[in-house]
């Protein structure tokens, strides 16, 4: 392991083997670096507008992961150091499983925390010496479609922008506990068009998935991995319903949102695996709308409902496509591509005359 990647026995407590392993293997690659433009790089980052957090007079420097509102920034996102200062990212955890990754090709990585983990408490360290100098991009790579990233700069000389002092800098909320535990109170009462009034993917319709054995829900949908496809589905008792993880957008779990002890259904801890399973056949003594959510991603409002009995429905009907909505999973990336394969007539052959590209 490279001295300058340091986990503690205490830390290793927090995290997983497999974050342990990865972390102590792929850190210990020192390479050779390479200065990047950064500016650039955090061009869509929602906590960086052009001011670097000058920490050139400390030897040790905390950098938040999972800060904002919704958990997904890393707080300072770019921060000057000298060398042979300490840098330890420590987890809010908020937002879902985090890793930061040095965004280099592997072979030249100088640091890397290892597997994603979304327990609070967790941290990182990595000592950046001379060597090191230069400017390196890095990512929390189940949040990369999100813009959740930052830059360590070693070395004055390698600086962009404006300088802050690190103390001074303003920093990104993160999200107060207490607060957490009442916004986190589901809502047993509330109508499904209500509770998903704010998900990307829901316009008041919901897909009628009747005469249906088995009923397939993506979980990871969309272009940044923070929903479920469709989000409302309508199903007869006796019918199965199969959550399938796409392995985007961070660790997922569908938990059935009311009290613990009245829940139907929960598909456990937020896993981040392609190709996870969970089902559960919903009954006659199930009738009525269970509406349900990722818990890491409450705050990005990846939630669904799932309405057993159509005396049960609110609002319009909508046709199948149950968990094969392409278009929200890949953002139109597979209907294009089918066309340019095989050309709009022969697609249009395929798919039928009416079909839309």
């Amino acid at each position: 392991m490279d001295s300058g990647d340091t986990h503690t026995r205490r830390r290793f407590l927090k995290t997983s083997a497999g974050a342990v392993v990865a972390g102590a293997t792929l850190a210990a690659s020192t390479g050779s670096v390479r200065a990047q433009e950064y500016g650039g790089y955090l061009d869509e980052v929602d906590n960086y507008d052009g001011v670097t957090a000058d920490a050139t007079e400390m030897d040790e420097v905390t950098i938040t992961v999972g800060a904002g509102e919704d958990g997904l920034l890393i707080d300072p996102a770019a921060v000057l150091i000298e060398p042979g200062t300490t840098v330890e990212w420590e987890w809010t955890g908020e937002g879902g499983a985090h890793n930061v990754v040095h965004d280099v090709d592997e072979d030249e990585q100088v640091f890397d925390s290892g597997d994603a983990v979304d327990t609070e408490g967790v941290e990182y360290e990595f000592t950046f010496e001379e060597e090191h100098e230069g400017a390196h991009d890095y990512v929390c790579v189940p949040h990369e479609a999100v813009e959740m990233k930052g830059v360590m700069v070693v070395g004055e000389e390698n600086a962009e922008g404006d300088l802050v002092d690190f103390d001074e800098i303003d920093r990104a909320a993160v999200a107060d506990d207490e607060e957490g535990e009442e916004e986190d109170v589901p809502d047993e009462s509330a109508p499904y068009d209500e509770y998903l009034a704010d998900v990307e993917n829901f316009e008041g319709s919901t897909v009628d998935a009747r005469g249906e054995e088995t009923v397939r829900v993506e979980v990871g949908a969309g272009p940044q991995g923070l929903l479920f496809e469709p989000a409302a589905v309508l199903i007869e008792p006796g019918t199965t319903v199969e959550w399938e993880w796409s392995g985007e957008g961070g660790a997922h779990n569908a938990v059935h949102d009311v009290d613990s002890a009245d829940r139907v259904f929960d598909s456990g801890s937020a896993v981040q695996d392609t190709g996870v399973l969970y089902d559960f056949t919903f009954e006659d003594e199930h009738d009525g709308a269970h509406n349900y959510v990722c818990t890491p991603h409450r705050g990005q409002e990846m939630k669904g409902a799932i309405v057993v009995g159509e005396d049960n429905v609110i609002g319009d009907l909508g046709g199948g496509g149950v968990g094969r909505n392409m278009t929200a999973i890949f953002g139109g990336s597979a209907v294009f591509g089918t066309v340019a394969l095989l050309g709009v007539a022969a697609y249009r052959e395929m798919f039928g005359e009416e079909s839309e590209y």
